[in-house]
């Protein structure tokens, strides 16, 4: 099995779990640059960007510590799907627990509450052996249910832009989007860079971006493909990982394949 479901006594205790101070644990623990957000972000070519709503902080556990990473939402039949790298949720063979995501948190906000997780899975080629050029995953969140039995979607209170499996490449423009640390409130959580993307040494299938230094704790966030500038256009992959090669450093991102859309559709008709 490459993949964990959740019951509705686990969804209600995930909310439970996260409270405020295991919310800063978490980010604490992503953040582990040694130069501050401020220095970081001047240095790397990222930018600052407003909080967006189809883009949120994911938190978890697993190996009995707290952690996040950024997922996205994404559209889909369901409109529950969230998609992300495959490492927050499953590695060293332990699947995370305790999943929750907090769609435009700034820090102090929760504009569109928090969502709990119904199914998760990872791509077979991560699940197997940590292969970086399949590192993706994709969640079906539950629905939110009023007192009067009235269901909530995520898409429809979140937006979820296109999705496209076969379309990332070498020489197109992309976008990359990732949440920075989050102390309190930021007005401008969400970190960004763009450019022409390609193909490197020593990673055939991944797809970086450079000079882009990602920060700890954006991984999993949604890349774009978009001709102007922004969280618009076609999201086709996640990102994955940063590397120094030399005097530059690259952002690597998943472009997403059959792959990666077969664990997106297992995923998108689960039912419980």
């Amino acid at each position: 099995m490459t993949g964990k479901s959740f019951s509705d006594e686990d969804d209600a205790a995930s909310a439970a779990y996260w409270t405020p101070e295991r919310i800063h644990k978490a980010d604490a623990a992503s953040a582990d640059s040694p130069e501050d957000d401020a220095s970081l972000v001047q240095s790397s070519g990222l930018t600052h960007y407003e909080p967006v709503y189809w883009i949120g902080r994911l938190y978890f556990t697993r190996g009995g510590q707290e952690g996040s990473c950024t997922g996205s939402v994404v559209k889909s039949d369901s409109r529950l799907v969230v998609a992300t790298a495959a490492h927050c949720l499953y590695f060293d063979r332990e699947f995370a627990t305790n999943v929750r995501f907090i769609p435009a948190w700034d820090g102090a906000n929760k504009p569109l509450l928090t969502w709990g997780a119904d199914f998760y899975q990872v791509t077979t080629s991560w699940h197997s052996s940590m292969d970086a050029q399949h590192d993706t995953a994709f969640i079906k969140m539950k629905p939110r249910e009023d007192w009067d039995g009235k269901k909530t979607y995520l898409a429809d209170v979140a937006g979820a832009p296109r999705v496209d499996f076969a379309l990332a490449a070498p020489r197109l423009h992309y976008e990359m989007f990732g949440y920075s640390q989050v102390s309190g409130y930021t007005p401008a959580p969400l970190v960004t860079c763009s450019g022409e993307g390609d193909r490197f040494i020593g990673s055939p299938r991944r797809i970086g971006l450079m000079p882009c230094q990602f920060p700890p704790g954006s991984s999993g966030g949604p890349v774009y493909h978009a001709s102007t500038r922004g969280p618009n256009g076609t999201q086709v992959g996640n990102t994955s990982s940063v590397q120094t090669l030399g005097n530059t450093v690259i952002s690597w991102f998943v472009p997403w394949g059959s792959e990666e859309h077969a664990v997106y559709k297992n995923v998108d008709t689960f039912v419980g």
